[in-house]
């Protein structure tokens, strides 16, 4: 952790600035024989407890000729989840990280830590001829968040549809901000596993105090 100040008058102006900013980090060392715990979460040895744990996405399948693309001797390019003619373009695309032709758990891995890295606030006013003026800021500049439930999926868990979940994958929107729209009431549509799709960062910065006297 790292703080700085500084005061300061200059003729009947008197000002200050005020810093700070930590950094927390975190790694399991032993688990005494326990096997690693994974869910949607990983606690194993050497990594950050509770890690957000998953498939790493690779954008959307365009379309049927890059689901059906083989290589120059006969393999696919892409690996899929469950069987290739149910893959749609819209879906998700996996990294097939143990090489192995399958989109299965073995190829899960760390795809965000669910604690802040840093943390900083930002402090500064002045006083003059009796107006006083102060304000305090507060940031997370690296945080990975997981976005989960009705508010980031549609139609997920029989939920609804928000406006801004209509930028879905389409011919039209290949650039799409969600994948092409689909009911998945239980949850269990490959596009909506756990995957680096659904980690997005939750860093900012607010106003926390504001004094004007």
């Amino acid at each position: 952790e790292l703080s700085l100040s500084w005061n300061d008058r200059i003729g009947d102006f008197n000002y200050f600035v005020r810093g700070n900013i930590s950094d927390v980090r975190n790694k399991v060392l032993d688990l005494y024989g326990h096997n690693p715990y994974i869910g949607t979460r990983i606690t194993d040895e050497g990594l950050p407890i509770n890690s957000y744990y998953g498939y790493v996405a690779d954008g959307f399948f365009q379309s049927y000729d890059e689901i059906n693309a083989k290589d120059e001797n006969g393999n696919y390019i892409y690996a899929v989840v469950n069987e290739r003619a149910n893959t749609k373009p819209g879906f998700i695309k996996y990294r097939d990280l143990n090489g192995d032709g399958k989109i299965t758990a073995d190829d899960r891995t760390v795809i965000g830590e669910n604690r802040a890295h840093y943390e900083y606030s930002v402090s500064l006013g002045f006083e003059w001829k009796g107006i006083d003026f102060s304000a305090m800021f507060h940031g997370v500049p690296k945080k990975d968040v997981y976005y989960s439930g009705g508010g980031s999926r549609p139609f997920i868990g029989n939920t609804t549809v928000y406006e801004y979940q209509l930028d879905t994958w389409s011919e039209d929107n290949p650039n799409a901000k969600f994948p092409i729209l689909l009911q998945d009431p239980n949850g269990n549509h490959p596009n909506n596993y756990e995957s680096s799709f659904w980690v997005q960062s939750g860093a900012y910065c607010r106003l926390k105090n504001l004094v004007v006297g």
